[in-house]
């Protein structure tokens, strides 16, 4: 059995971590803290680390989900009756 104070949970990431987690290069992670585009703590003079929650967080407030206009819903279109979808005719 394994004991919290054996396996600690990673409140914060160091750089070359946090760019592995988000697949970018350490220097496009370091050029979006140097335009203050991503969320990080300074603990010092040289010591940066990324939170992990609000890395979770800034990556859902920038994923693109498919619109209805994307998937092709504005070809179709509920009917009066039974509420059945027929395709719309251009």
């Amino acid at each position: 059995m394994t004991r919290p104070a054996d396996n600690p949970v990673r409140l914060l990431l160091r750089p070359q971590e946090a760019a592995n987690a988000l697949g970018v290069s350490l220097r496009a992670l370091m050029g979006w803290v140097s335009a203050n585009e991503i969320p990080h703590v300074r603990l010092g003079a040289r010591n940066l680390r990324f939170p992990v929650d609000a890395l979770r967080t800034w990556v859902a407030g920038r994923t693109a989900w498919p619109t209805a206009v994307s998937l092709g819903a504005e070809a179709a279109r509920p009917t009066a009756a039974a509420g059945k979808v027929e395709a719309q005719r251009c």
